[in-house]
């Protein structure tokens, strides 16, 4: 036992680290979001409420995979109480692992800010996962990605509120913002809403989808280009400025 655990060990050790955190973050979200959802929707006769303990065990953990991945449902979204729909905003938003078919910012992207917010939290002016050092251009990077993936969902939810309460009232508010997430993140997922979208709605996802599926890729790009080509200008002078 001891030499196998050791074997597992020094096999997680020679991996980069890239394929260490995704293997880290999706494992985390996955066994939080499980717990979640089943604690969440234990006792909701739409959703968990009505079926057999293994059956609550497996709704719950595909309930934790899909919306970061396939876009699949095996219990009714519509019904869900609000604090699982904002949990699967939240897996939407986040989405796959880079390089893959999955949409959303991806799991290093969140990662990366994550660990540097700690990193600040635990008094380090720089960011260190596993005894590396994460280049400041990535970190700012992946603020970049984050905040422009944030501004293009709100701007898209502020139209939906507009589109489909003035011109044809319809729909929620979580409604409207679990649509523009699930467009964005190009998950597929709905709670009811997509069947009744006025004719500006759907050409606003359409248009959604595009960015998602092309957005947070093509900014990465762009930033890391830009960043090569400014290497080696000239700086100005630091000032600092008083924050929180």
């Amino acid at each position: 036992k001891i030499e196998h655990e050791y074997s597992w060990r020094k096999w997680f050790q020679k991996l980069t680290l890239h394929t260490k955190m995704v293997l880290k973050i999706t494992a985390q979200l996955i066994a939080f979001a499980f717990v979640f959802f089943l604690v969440s929707e234990f006792f909701n006769p739409h959703t968990l409420g009505s079926l057999s303990p293994k059956g609550k065990v497996l709704a719950s953990l595909f309930q934790a995979v899909t919306p970061r991945t396939a876009g699949f449902n095996t219990i009714a979204l519509d019904q869900m109480n609000d604090a699982s729909k904002f949990m699967t905003i939240i897996l939407m938003f986040i989405g796959g692992s880079p390089a893959g078919t999955a949409g959303g910012i991806k799991t290093v992207t969140a990662g990366v800010l994550l660990y540097s917010v700690l990193s600040i939290v635990r008094g380090k002016e720089k960011t260190e996962i596993y005894h590396k050092t994460i280049p400041q251009t990535t970190v700012q990077r992946s603020l970049a990605i984050i905040m422009i993936s944030l501004g293009v969902v709100i701007s898209v939810t502020m139209v939906l509120s507009i589109s489909e309460n003035i011109i044809a009232p319809a729909a929620t508010f979580i409604e409207v913002f679990f649509e523009a997430v699930s467009a964005f993140g190009t998950v597929g997922l709905t709670i009811g809403l997509t069947g009744r979208l006025t004719t500006l709605g759907k050409i606003i996802m359409c248009i959604t989808m595009f960015i998602g599926r092309l957005g947070p890729v093509t900014i990465a790009t762009a930033l890391s280009m830009r960043q090569i080509k400014n290497k080696g200008s000239i700086s100005y002078p630091e000032e600092r400025v008083m924050v929180g």
